[in-house]
C-alpha cells in the first residue's frame, strides 16, 4: 500500500477513534475561569477562522508569537458545533483571530509530534492509544501567549466562551 494512502487511512481511524461521539452542548458547566481578567491581545479579523498548517503553527510557537487556535477536523461534528454555536459569534463580535488547525489532514497528522513536543508537560490531549498511534482530542481551543500555551479548554461546552472571555481582550 503506498505510504498516502496509509496515512489516509490512518487519519481516518484516528479521526473516528479521537472525536467526541454525538454532539452534547453543556451549557450548564460552571466556569472555570470566572476571576481571570483579560490582559492578552489578539490580531483582528473582519469574518470566519484563519486556517493555519502544522508548520504555521511550530513556526508562530518558535517565534513567540501569541493567538488563539482551535485544533480541529473538517469532519469532527463536535469540531462544527463548537465553531458554529460558540466560536463564530464570539469571532463575529470581538473580530478576534482564531486559527483553526485540522490535526487529521495528512500534511499536518506527519507532524504531530512536533506539535506534541510543544504543548504543556501536563497535557492529555495528545497521547498514544492502545494501537500505539498518536490520537488528537478536538476540538480543543488554545490560548497561546509568547509561544506558550497559557491555557486550553478541550470539548464542546460553554468554557470555550469562559476560557476567551478569561484571557482575551476584546477591544
Amino acid at each position: 500500500m503506498k505510504k498516502s494512502k496509509m496515512i489516509s487511512l490512518l487519519g481516518a481511524t484516528l479521526l473516528l477513534s479521537s472525536c467526541f461521539g454525538g454532539v452534547n452542548l453543556n451549557e450548564n458547566v460552571e466556569n472555570k475561569y470566572p476571576n481571570l481578567v483579560p490582559y492578552i491581545t489578539v490580531e483582528k479579523v473582519e469574518n470566519g477562522f484563519t486556517a493555519l498548517s502544522a508548520d504555521e503553527y511550530i513556526e508562530k510557537m518558535n517565534n513567540e508569537a501569541t493567538f488563539i487556535c482551535l485544533f480541529q477536523t473538517d469532519g469532527c461534528p463536535s469540531c462544527k458545533y463548537a465553531k458554529s454555536y460558540y466560536l463564530d459569534p464570539y469571532v463575529q463580535e470581538t473580530k478576534n483571530k482564531i486559527y483553526t488547525l485540522d490535526v487529521y489532514a495528512d500534511k499536518n497528522y506527519v507532524k504531530i509530534e512536533d506539535i506534541w513536543k510543544l504543548q504543556p508537560e501536563d497535557s492529555t490531549y495528545i497521547k498514544y492509544n492502545a494501537d500505539n498511534e498518536i490520537v488528537v482530542s478536538r476540538p480543543l481551543l488554545q490560548i497561546v501567549e509568547n509561544g506558550k500555551v497559557k491555557a486550553y479548554e478541550l470539548g464542546l461546552s460553554k468554557n470555550l466562551i469562559y476560557l476567551l472571555e478569561g484571557y482575551i481582550l476584546t477591544n
